[in-house]
């Protein structure tokens, strides 16, 4: 996000920010002024994670705040429902913004390498847990993560909205460059 913001603003693009959880935490209004990059940064660097995410309503109520057309960059892990996500991002696309999804997953979500019995938490609510074994429901997990990304891309797709998958393993300044590169 810091990346693209200081590469927009140098571009003499306006830049705003959004952090959220269950509901918008901080809505910084795009500006274009070289100043301002040193207050979206601050914002970026101050931003500690919160709660549960709900996005698909947060989506919606971004693209109500932004009249002015342009490009959005949603960064986001994009846990949701993906029926309910898609008409979100749609909803972008019916305002005539361009859309670019940077979906940041970490290695073990996309392959899921463990092997032994093992405590598993939520790192979105800390008291959730489970013990078990992943052998077990390794291939069902994967299935589901499987299904989860074909049915982002595709709709991602169909609206032409770009899509850029992200692993956590990758540094982000390849994979931004990959992007920006094509």
């Amino acid at each position: 996000a810091a990346s693209l913001a200081h590469l927009m603003i140098n571009q003499q693009d306006a830049v705003g920010l959004v952090t959220f959880d269950t509901a918008l935490r901080r809505y910084l209004p795009s500006r274009s002024r070289t100043s301002y990059l040193r207050t979206l940064l601050e914002e970026i660097a101050s931003t500690q994670p919160g709660n549960e995410t709900n996005i698909a309503p947060i989506l919606h109520d971004i693209a109500e705040r932004v009249h002015r057309r342009g490009v959005i960059v949603i960064i986001s892990d994009l846990f949701d429902d993906p029926t309910a996500l898609l008409k979100a991002l749609h909803h972008f696309r019916f305002r005539k913004h361009e859309v670019v999804v940077m979906h940041v997953m970490a290695e073990e979500e996309l392959t899921f390498p463990f092997d032994k019995w093992s405590l598993f938490r939520d790192i979105e609510n800390l008291e959730t847990k489970v013990e078990l074994d992943p052998r077990s429901i390794r291939a069902a997990y994967l299935d589901e993560v499987r299904r989860f990304l074909a049915e982002i891309v595709k709709g991602c797709g169909q609206m032409s909205i770009d899509y850029v998958p992200m692993s956590t393993k990758r540094p982000f300044d390849l994979a931004l460059t990959g992007y920006l590169g094509h």
